[in-house]
């Protein structure tokens, strides 16, 4: 594993916030050559979750480590105790982990925060804690494992395939297959071309302008569908308003 930038870069010291809590936050840089590698493979505790795809050959991660606590000196030292990145390969995955450790009765609050640029043509396989998670312009498959927080992705080719606790999901010009499992949150997909699976327990349901057959299993929420080149089979929907309209194919509900 080669690391860059090995001193922490202090860019928020002492950001008070409600009840004297002070917000300690560092940042490092890490990276590793990819051109052996085929998948990008994310063990990921609580924190949030950029990545983006580009024309690289090498995968670039910025992690930020945020800490919150009532007295600095503890804030600062629970990240060196208790918080930890590692990126490394491993035969021809690169495995990115991050952990916090909080121990029985800690009072500190903490984050790991992540930006990971890598080569666009890698697969990508996440299990996410929790937190906030963007993913852009990747061309590969992407298998995504979240507990809670907003799942956004854009600009990707390539199936798609998500199972989350709670938090909206947002799909936007995405090429390939999606199957999503999503207990509870709003889910929208626009601007798609490829077979889509969906599962959602409870929230509102938004799709359109999708070039492919459409399966929904909806337990609570309205459900509003436009502009489908393709089936479109409603299997389940418990509670909530249905609209299906311009449609190609047929329609099962």
């Amino acid at each position: 594993m080669k690391k860059l930038g090995l001193s922490l870069v202090v860019f928020s010291l002492l950001f008070l916030v409600g009840c004297n809590l002070t917000m300690i936050q560092n940042e490092q840089e890490y990276s590793i050559d990819a051109t052996e590698v085929q998948r990008f493979v994310m063990d990921l505790d609580e924190g949030e979750i950029e990545v983006f795809g580009e024309d690289r050959t090498d995968i670039k991660v910025i992690a930020t480590f945020a800490s919150r606590g009532e007295e600095v000196d503890l804030t600062e030292q629970f990240q060196v105790d208790n918080m930890s990145v590692s990126l490394e390969q491993v035969e021809d995955e690169a495995l990115l982990i991050t952990n916090i450790y909080r121990g029985d009765q800690s009072p500190i609050e903490a984050r790991i925060h992540i930006k990971a640029y890598v080569p666009r043509d890698l697969e990508v396989i996440m299990d996410h804690d929790g937190g906030n998670l963007g993913i852009s312009e990747l061309s590969n498959s992407l298998v995504i494992n979240q507990g809670a927080g907003k799942i956004e992705i854009e600009n990707t080719s390539g199936d798609i395939k998500i199972t989350d606790g709670t938090g909206a999901i947002s799909l936007m010009n995405n090429d390939g297959d999606i199957s999503i499992n999503n207990n509870s949150g709003a889910v929208e997909i626009a601007n798609h071309t490829g077979e889509i699976k969906l599962i959602s327990g409870s929230g509102q349901i938004n799709l359109e302008e999708i070039t492919g057959n459409l399966q929904v299993r909806s337990g609570s929420g309205s459900i509003y569908i436009d502009q489908v080149n393709g089936d479109v089979s409603i299997l389940e929907n418990r509670s909530g308003k249905v609209e299906i309209t311009n449609i190609s194919g047929t329609i099962t509900q």
